[in-house]
């Protein structure tokens, strides 16, 4: 009998007597007879030449086509942390439909005295165990201990595995097959989604299974594998073993690609531009043992990052955009990185946001989500006054932007050049330098990214009209609080919708509150104004009207404070993110908008891992909604002959 209602928001799983768990959804078992963790080790580890292929390796990928408990994950982390020899970047990329709950991969772990030596990497999962919403979900877990540091990156893909594995970008070295059986899910088994799976193999990468269907070894064989049984897991005889060797060429539009070279003098980036797609993007590829080297003009955070305070808080539409897909991980993401980076409490408050929205209708989750029959987790429903729809989501966070910029270029392996003014870039044989108002080198590096804001395009497309007057400006002006408010009238979180209400995260912070920000288009100097202070104003009386009563003498513009400053948006308002086309090497992050906080991880790491050659942490349809190449034409495009680039 089950523990509880399976078609209810705690999940799909139903426990027996006898603590294994199954489906009622698809009527199977998620672990084998024999024990989940002694499959994963024979069938699926074993099965792939693990932990041996990944041994004197700088980073190796693993891709699962079902996470189901996360037993298999577990156990090849397991695997991987054991071994002395172990690569120092493990990417292991997993499909899930129907996600189970922290709890259930707890019980799991526990339901057998063998799968003991896992649960403590299992409660390091557990409290990281992302929101059940569609997309990619990114975490790396990052291991100082043994004879060498290393990085294991998950990244747990949910929604339909058919639909997913066509937005993956990534190059397998290593497969796990795995799912319920294919007489009782069958589109986990097509031809289709073999096909899917072949286009993400590196040539040479290996697959196994604990099946070997006469359907699961026919579309193997037409997918391009080389499929051998191998001993099975008792009471199974036989498993399936299989190795990527296609006897055609590859389409070159698949995404196929090699890791960068390892060589130290490889490894080291040029990042112009030090506010928070600067910052963010150093951190992404220092994590991944690069050395960065960081220029600007003034110093961090000196612009638009600067900001006294920010909620960092994702969109939410009832199509879930792009926008919204992109701030949801965006978060998620930085909620991680603030932990594993340790920035210190006095910056950061995670206090939960209440969101103003225009009517109930809009306050619902996004009819998208219905697909997945997930739980809406990210957000309740509340109501911020009687008859004022809100949304209040407990994991919003108010972060100093300024305080996080610092922190970020202050960690070792970030080499600063502070005071000196970029006026050009230029191609060298050994990469890219960044050249002075004088044409003096300032800095080089094989490889650039230009995160500049307005300046970014100018800098990294000289002399190409098509790209004058893309980038746009936005001033955005904080009015900055004067009169404390009573504590028994503070609200105890944050208020956002059409402008936000942060309290002072520290007392040094020289103000009690903030309200704002304006949104004035077109506007690149800046200047505080009256006109501005009044909108705050206005937006105060929307978010909280008793509250603003008591402090309008605040907003006067005789005794008024304000932050000012400029941010960079594009005319789609969503954020350049990628390679300059026609400029091998040259990358570039900018128009983050008014959504820096929320996007400025996800976007570093994307960048990152396009540079690095590691698994996209996006689909790779929103990757392409990102590319510079939408707004900069590629110049050997133009040329008689040439050809036009199937990847952005």
């Amino acid at each position: 009998m089950s523990t509880r209602d399976p078609t209810g928001p705690a999940g799909p799983v139903h426990w027996s007597a006898d603590g294994r768990a199954s489906s009622p959804r698809y009527g199977d078992f998620y672990t084998s007879e024999a024990g989940a963790l002694a499959q994963a080790r024979h069938v699926f580890l074993h099965g792939n030449g693990l932990p041996g292929r990944w041994q004197a390796r700088a980073r190796f990928t693993v891709l699962e086509t079902g996470f189901g408990l996360g037993l298999n994950f577990l156990a090849t982390w397991q695997a991987w942390h054991d071994d002395p020899a172990r690569c120092t970047r493990l990417d292991y990329v997993a499909i899930e439909a129907h996600p189970v709950s922290a709890d259930d991969i707890a019980r799991a772990v526990a339901a057998s005295p063998e799968q003991a030596p896992l649960a403590p990497l299992a409660r390091q999962l557990i409290a990281r165990h992302p929101l059940p919403l569609p997309g990619l979900h990114r975490i790396e877990f990052v291991h100082a201990d043994g004879p060498q540091a290393g990085v294991l990156a998950l990244t747990l893909a949910i929604g339909d595995a058919p639909a997913l594995l066509r937005e993956l970008h990534l190059s397998a070295d290593a497969v796990y097959l795995d799912g319920f059986s294919p007489a009782r899910n069958p589109d986990m088994w097509s031809p289709a989604l073999l096909k899917s799976v072949a286009r993400l193999m590196r040539e040479g990468g290996t697959a196994a299974t604990w099946t070997i269907a006469a359907a699961v070894r026919h579309g193997l064989a037409q997918a391009g594998f080389v499929v051998e049984r191998a001993p099975g897991l008792p009471p199974k005889r036989d498993a399936l073993r299989a190795r990527y060797a296609p006897a055609w060429a590859r389409p070159a539009s698949w995404p196929v690609h090699e890791a960068r070279s390892d060589a130290p003098g490889e490894r080291h980036a040029l990042v112009i531009g030090a506010g928070l797609a600067g910052a963010a993007t150093a951190r992404a590829l220092r994590a991944r043992g690069w050395h960065v080297t960081v220029v600007d003009a003034t110093g961090p955070a000196a612009g638009a990052s600067g900001l006294p305070a920010g909620l960092m808080v994702p969109h939410v539409s009832p199509d879930d955009a792009p926008m919204s897909r992109l701030t949801r991980a965006g978060a998620a993401l930085l909620r991680d990185w603030i932990g594993q980076d340790s920035l210190p409490a006095r910056h950061w408050r995670e206090a939960g946001v209440l969101q103003q929205v225009d009517d109930a209708h809009r306050a619902r989750a996004p009819a998208a989500w219905d697909e997945l029959d997930l739980p809406t987790r990210l957000f309740e429903l509340r109501e911020a006054r009687p008859g004022q729809p809100a949304r209040y989501f407990p994991g919003g966070v108010a972060i100093e932007g300024g305080a996080l910029v610092r922190h970020w270029l202050a960690a070792e392996g970030v080499t600063p050049c502070w005071g000196r003014a970029v006026a050009s870039l230029t191609r060298r044989e050994d990469g890219w330098a960044a050249l002075d108002p004088h044409a003096v080198v300032i800095a080089q590096a094989p490889v650039a990214i230009v995160a500049t804001a307005l300046a970014s395009l100018p800098l990294a497309t000289p002399g190409d009209p098509s790209t004058s007057g893309v980038l746009r400006a936005v001033r955005g002006q904080i009015t900055l609080g004067r009169t404390p408010l009573p504590p028994a009238d503070a609200p105890p979180h944050a208020l956002s919708g059409h402008g936000h209400f942060i309290a002072a995260l520290n007392e040094d912070a020289g103000w009690p509150w903030l309200v704002g920000a304006s949104f004035e288009r077109g506007e690149a100097t800046p200047e505080a104004s009256a006109a501005a202070h009044a909108g705050n104003l206005d937006k105060f009386r929307q978010l909280a009207p008793a509250l603003a009563r008591q402090v309008e003498g605040d907003f006067d513009p005789a005794v008024a404070r304000a932050w000012v400053q400029v941010r960079c948006a594009s005319p789609d308002r969503l954020p350049l993110v990628g390679p300059v086309p026609g400029r091998p090497g040259l990358h570039m992050l900018a128009a983050l908008g008014s959504r820096g906080l929320s996007l400025a991880a996800v976007c570093a790491e994307l960048l990152a891992s396009q540079i690095d050659g590691d698994p996209w942490p996006v689909e790779e349809r929103l990757a392409r909604a990102l590319a510079p190449a939408r707004f900069i034409a590629d110049p050997a495009a133009a040329r008689p002959g040439a050809e036009t680039s199937a990847r952005a």
